[in-house]
């Protein structure tokens, strides 16, 4: 019978990078920000996941080289994407004109 892994087993499977950063492959990162594989790939395309801060390569050469990604930065960016949308959708009702 399967078992599904819980969120505190993925953290367990953080890794340390050369600079010493605690890292994650990108299933785990996924489930920990909430988002899909795809979606996670679609925001690097983007660049709103940045090389070298957010996410690298496993092996940094290698174009096909798995992901690996550093769960702190990733999640501060989400973060700042959030409260930025919510301030675009609050701005326009801060603007309505009062009769006089």
């Amino acid at each position: 019978m399967l078992k599904s892994r819980t969120q505190s087993e993925g953290i367990k499977s953080l890794v340390k990078n050369a600079i010493g950063k605690e890292v994650a492959p990108q299933k785990v990162a996924a489930e920990y920000l909430g988002r899909s594989e795809r979606t996670l790939l679609t925001m690097r395309k983007l660049g709103l996941l940045i090389e070298g801060t957010c996410w690298m390569r496993k092996i940094p050469k290698a174009k096909n080289s798995h992901c690996l990604y550093d769960l702190e930065a990733c999640e501060s960016v989400l973060n700042g994407l959030h409260k930025s949308k919510e301030s675009d959708l609050l701005e326009p009702s801060l603007k309505k004109e009062v009769a006089a």
